[in-house]
């Protein structure tokens, strides 16, 4: 664990200093972990953060096409539905499509409703947002 802590460290550094070209494949690297093998079980909350940061690097950069992009590689690596982690999820929420908004949205209610509560806590900012994707989500629906 100790070497995909200083392998994201290292990504965050480069990436805060500008460097987008050195900082994109560390983040890669770890995405692409698989948190089965021996060496590095029980990494799923790191592998989480690599795709979460190529993510928002795609959605603020490349545009939502390259977000989309990313976001199917990330479903598909290792855990398919349950990406992301709730607790990375609300970043995510606010800036990526309506679609992977809702995919999001619906996949914590049904995860609450199967708990057998419909009330979660969450955050200020986590109603903020989950309130503006419910509307981007039926105001997407209005026009289909």
């Amino acid at each position: 664990m100790g070497r995909l802590e200083a392998k994201l460290g290292r990504a965050h550094d480069l990436y805060s200093a500008g460097d987008r070209a050195a900082a994109l494949p560390l983040f890669r690297e770890v995405a692409e972990i698989s948190p089965w093998d021996s060496e590095f079980s029980g990494c799923f909350d790191r592998v989480d953060v690599g795709w979460c940061r190529l993510l928002h690097d795609a959605a603020h950069v490349d545009g939502p096409e390259a977000a989309r992009k990313i976001w199917q590689e990330a479903r598909a690596h290792y855990r398919a539905a349950k990406f992301p982690l709730t607790m990375h999820s609300w970043q995510l929420a606010e800036m990526l499509l309506p679609d992977i908004v809702e995919v999001i949205i619906y996949e914590w209610l049904e995860d609450a409703e199967e708990a057998g509560t419909s009330d979660v806590p969450v955050t200020e900012d986590e109603h903020r947002i989950f309130q503006l994707a419910l509307a981007e989500i039926e105001g997407s629906r209005s026009v289909r």
